[in-house]
């Protein structure tokens, strides 16, 4: 993404294998003061893929997927950059798809129908540090 490249604020990478869910994660992202959407994925495969391309700080992104999970993506991810913020997200609790490894200060759990704004902006403000 081009345009993404030389804006500036909370570089993030929004995964979901769904395109309806994936352009309301544009749309938010872009309502967010002081986040940038740097990337879409529609797997974790392509997430993995992505984020070594587009160094987000900020991934969001759901736990079912085909393939490679979010919870697998998102294990990866802590890995290699201790670092990024995780906000894993789906219908259902998505905290209850994780086990004790998981539960580090750098990946956060909320369902879709509570992501907002306001809650973007939280869950940055408080695992960022």
């Amino acid at each position: 993404m081009n345009s993404a490249e030389h804006a500036t604020g909370i570089r993030t990478l929004a995964v979901d294998d769904h395109p309806v869910v994936r352009e309301a994660l544009r749309e938010l992202i872009a309502a967010t003061p002081d986040f940038v959407l740097v990337g879409l994925a529609c797997s974790g495969e392509e997430a993995l893929r992505d984020i070594a391309l587009v160094s987000p700080q900020l991934v969001v992104m759901d736990v079912i997927m085909p393939g490679i999970g979010g919870i697998e993506a998102a294990r990866t991810m802590v890995s290699r950059d201790p670092e990024v913020v995780i906000l894993l997200i789906s219908v259902d609790d998505p905290s209850a798809y994780l086990d004790e490894r998981d539960r580090c200060g750098r990946i956060a759990c909320l369902r879709k129908q509570a992501l907002s704004t306001d809650e973007l902006s939280l869950v940055w403000s408080v695992l960022s540090d």
